[in-house]
């Protein structure tokens, strides 16, 4: 298991936030993915896994006012 200083996962997560906010669309599996794109703006296709545990986990993406996942 790597495990990173402080600051360097936080500039990890930074990094990761810059790019989810000056992409074009990302499509993803994961939740930690998604929410901050919505949150900035860029369109995401959340794909919910085929055994996603519990059952009807990502049936809270379908409440959003999110048009990419509709």
């Amino acid at each position: 298991m790597l495990v990173l200083p402080l600051l360097q996962a936080e500039a990890a997560a930074m990094d990761a936030l810059q790019r989810y906010r000056i992409a074009e669309a990302v499509y993803t599996t994961r939740f930690h993915v998604a929410f901050p794109c919505l949150a900035s703006g860029t369109p995401v296709y959340l794909a919910s896994p085929q055994n996603a545990w519990p059952p009807g986990r990502f049936s809270v993406f379908e409440k959003l006012d999110d048009p990419y996942n509709k």
